[in-house]
């Protein structure tokens, strides 16, 4: 009896191939489709999960970058307001020197002007490549952005391999509840 069920029936069992999932007993489609999403979920996340790590490395490189910089531009900003302050002092000198008679030079009060030049150049120049890292940590969060959504649009096509294949029975699954014996007579002549 259990060999003739076990050769001759089947039952339908939901199935996705590319993700190596299969229906258990008696498990709705509606059950099986959400062990599949998770399943596709717990992929994405573990690409993701790599890919944030990859990228945290650059980042942190960048933010590093960028706070030395910020203190670098601090320290020159500083030194451009002394710049500035000795300049205004010395040109002050310079031009109290010619009224009250004695004759000090402007070459020194050129000087110090030129000091302030080159101490604004570099402010200038810090505060470009200050810009152009938080550009570049602007692009790269960009580009993470891209690439995650890259990847959930190569998972999307999972989401649609579910299908009901037929699969045999194992002896396991086969449980005789009752047997009974039914004789059912037969005759040869017809009933008049």
């Amino acid at each position: 009896m259990v060999e003739q069920v076990f050769r001759d029936e089947a039952r339908g069992m939901w199935t996705h191939t590319a993700l190596k999932l299969h229906g258990k007993a008696r498990e709705s489609r509606e059950d099986f489709d959400a062990r599949v999403q998770a399943a596709i979920q717990e992929r994405v996340d573990a690409d993701v999960g790599k890919l944030r790590e990859r990228y945290e490395k650059e980042g942190k490189r960048l933010e590093e970058k960028i706070r030395a910089l910020e203190g670098k531009l601090v320290e020159q900003k500083g030194v451009v307001r002394s710049r500035q302050a000795e300049e205004a002092v010395n040109v002050g000198e310079t031009l109290w020197s010619w009224f009250s008679g004695r004759k000090k030079s402007a070459s020194t009060a050129l000087s110090k002007r030129r000091q302030t030049v080159v101490a604004q150049e570099r402010v200038d120049q810090a505060e470009e490549q200050l810009a152009a890292l938080r550009q570049e940590a602007f692009d790269l969060e960009g580009k993470l952005q891209g690439e995650v959504a890259a990847i959930e649009q190569k998972h999307a096509p999972l989401r649609a391999g579910v299908e009901e294949r037929q699969v045999r029975l194992e002896k396991s699954d086969i449980q005789v509840v009752r047997f009974c014996i039914v004789w059912v007579p037969a005759t040869r002549r017809p009933l008049a």
